[in-house]
């Protein structure tokens, strides 16, 4: 199954170019959410992956899209996560990852909340 996003281009409603000048979606394996971050032409997405054997889970990772770039610059990982959802700020400007992980007893919550308030700045979240 192919995982992406795609992304088209205005007013022509064509999908955005490649680096080698193709018209194609852009692969994100085991893209399950996203976000659009309108002041800093970011894509924020949520993967999870598995491993070839699809038995054991890789730890999820929230990565960032630069737009029309098409160029991941940056992942950050997060530790023993069952689900992630993002909340983005409407404006863009902050970016909350609500992670939800089991315990052996429960269920239980994180939030780690990332300041994308820097429109002039080129500085991501590092892994």
């Amino acid at each position: 199954m192919k995982e992406g996003l795609s992304v088209y281009t205005l007013p022509t409603m064509q999908l955005l170019v490649d680096n080698e000048g193709t018209k194609k979606s852009i692969t994100v394996e085991g893209i399950t959410d996203w976000e659009w971050c309108p002041n800093r032409n970011l894509v924020v997405f949520t993967s999870f992956t598995k491993t070839v054997e699809g038995q054991s889970r890789i730890d999820p990772k929230v990565g960032f899209l630069k737009i029309p770039e098409r160029k991941i610059v940056s992942l950050k990982s997060i530790k023993s996560s069952e689900t992630l959802k993002l909340v983005l700020h409407p404006q863009g400007y902050y970016l909350a990852v609500i992670n939800e992980y089991h315990t052996k007893k429960n269920n239980q919550y994180s939030v780690e909340l990332f300041d994308l308030n820097d429109t002039k700045s080129d500085q991501f979240p590092q892994q």
